[in-house]
């Protein structure tokens, strides 16, 4: 503490200012005094997440060190620190401590886990107000103070009493951005209109989220709890309840875990990852949750509510040894049981290789027009393990088909086709790709030796393939038979067969042009 304090104090007439309350945010309290007291504090006014992480508070503390206490003393009480740290390594707790003692540096909410992906223009952070807790979080000095607990918006009932909770409406939150005077929380807007609801929907178990949260903020509980022992009971819950088992996650386990507890709304709600890696390696013990939520309402799935997630941090947490394989036995899911399972359906399958060529023989009879990969395709699963084209190269199968046939083949589908898109009467061109989409001539009708190797083909792609003219003459006379087109009556339908280019041009800028003022007069 500086020795000149009480100077500093009365100089700015502050020695009627009532000290900061447990569990108030740091930079609400800051509102509450004059913009001039602190040579610095001013840059945390109206900069919304100083509400969550303040920055370079050291000399603001100093100075106002009577009234606010000890910077451990604010980093611990009027702080989202004690909760988030919990959930972060040795390396990050240095540095949020540094972002908040001395300077500030860039992705302090990602830091935290608070900057979340899946919550990408997710509103973090919201003045909350419970009314229940205004008429008792009063200062010496008659003021209502912020409560830290409220400050995130994925935080909706009070912990205390198990109200909702309140915001300022829009207007007075943009306000407030702007103007970074927002002193105390009240039964009313700024502008005098009502409170507006943090969520009109209540989801189960969001009490619990809520009680976890007041919780974890505390410093004095359970301070043993880290990030080492919220993976290990995350695990070890896992494992007994076979979400997780050896060393495997089960993504059905817990989606079903989830449903039955009725809790899947709730963690959409918060943006809770469903699946994915980062979840895969919190429920197997590798890591936590970076939102500090996320891991707590993990916690609260496995362990069905927040009673027993707090027994369970109360009690001695002892390293978990149920994932050591047994020597004599493979895990189903072990990679040497993989393997050996694997070698020994290969050799069945190489065993049954006589009847596979039978199989094979039989669909290529039914499907002259394809090729080994499609065959393969054809086939049961169980015969296509030890399939490869080698092999039915050995036993004198011919894989591809003969060029003949791929002609045939293709020379009868532009026919089929090219009929059916006719009297279908399509809306789009009738082109070569349409008409062989699908079939092995497709990537052979432009090559130069097309016409020696599949002139059938060819020769009916010439009757079918539509020109422009061909396409606009079928186009128009259907847009005159639906009464489109005034020039061109539906009795007259026909006179279009005989138009030349340049009318049928004509014909399609003026359907174009009405089609164009029907829009724009709608």
């Amino acid at each position: 503490m500086k020795a000149d304090d009480h100077d500093y104090l009365f100089k700015y007439n502050l020695l009627s200012a009532s000290p900061i309350a447990d569990g108030e945010v740091f930079a609400a309290y800051l509102n509450r005094l004059p913009r001039y007291v602190v040579a610095g504090g001013a840059d945390l006014l109206g900069v919304r997440y100083s509400w969550i992480f303040p920055t370079a508070i050291r000399s603001i503390v100093e100075d106002l060190a009577e009234l606010t206490g000890s910077l451990e003393q604010v980093l611990t009480r009027n702080t989202l620190f004690p909760a988030v740290v919990r959930f972060r390594n040795a390396d990050d707790e240095t540095w949020l401590r540094g972002h908040i003692f001395d300077d500030y540096r860039r992705g302090s909410l990602s830091k935290a886990g608070l900057h979340n992906a899946l919550t990408r223009g997710h509103i973090v952070w919201k003045p909350g107000i419970c009314l229940e807790c205004l008429e008792e979080d009063i200062t010496a000095s008659r003021e209502r103070f912020w409560r830290r607990d409220h400050v995130l918006s994925d935080i909706r009932l009070c912990a205390r009493h198990g109200t909702p909770i309140f915001e300022f409406c829009d207007a007075c939150t943009y306000n407030f951005k702007r103007s970074g005077r927002l002193e105390s929380p009240r039964e009313r807007c700024i502008r005098g209109g009502p409170l507006h609801l943090r969520a009109t929907t209540r989801y189960v178990r969001e009490l619990d989220l809520a009680r976890g949260w007041s919780k974890l903020l505390d410093s004095s509980f359970a301070p043993h709890v880290r990030a080492p022992q919220i993976a290990l009971l995350t695990v070890s819950q896992a494992a007994k309840i076979g979400v997780v088992h050896w060393k495997t996650m089960y993504y059905d386990r817990f989606h079903q875990l989830l449903a039955a507890r009725r809790m899947i709304p709730l963690g959409k709600s918060i943006g809770f990852p469903m699946q994915g890696n980062e979840l895969r390696a919190a429920l197997k013990g590798r890591t936590v949750f970076r939102n500090p939520l996320h891991g707590l309402f993990a916690l609260i799935a496995l362990y069905g509510c927040w009673d027993e997630v707090e027994n369970a941090m109360l009690r001695p947490i002892e390293p978990l040894a149920t994932f050591s394989v047994p020597p004599t036995t493979y895990s189903p899911t072990s990679y040497r049981y993989r393997k050996d399972y694997s070698d020994e359906l290969y050799a069945r399958s190489l065993a049954t290789f006589p009847e596979t060529c039978r199989k094979y023989q039989d669909l290529q009879a039914l499907h002259p027009e394809y090729g080994y990969t499609e065959l393969r395709r054809l086939l049961p699963w169980f015969n296509r393990v030890a399939l490869t084209a080698d092999r039915l190269t050995a036993n004198g199968i011919q894989l591809e088909p003969l060029i003949d046939v791929i002609d045939t083949s293709g020379a009868a589908l532009v026919e089929r086709r090219g009929q059916q898109f006719l009297e279908e009467d399509v809306k789009y061109p009738i082109t070569a790709a349409r008409l062989l989409k699908g079939h092995r001539a497709y990537s052979r009708w432009l090559r130069p030796d097309a016409p020696s190797r599949i002139p059938l083909t060819l020769a009916e792609l010439d009757k079918h393939v539509e020109s422009r003219a061909m396409y606009l003459r079928r186009l128009l006379r259907r847009c005159s038979l639906g009464g489109l087109l005034p020039r061109v009556p539906p009795d007259e339908a026909d006179t279009i067969k005989s138009m030349t280019d340049d009318e049928l041009e004509s014909l399609v800028w003026q359907y174009y042009c009405r089609a164009k003022r029907r829009k724009d007069a709608d």
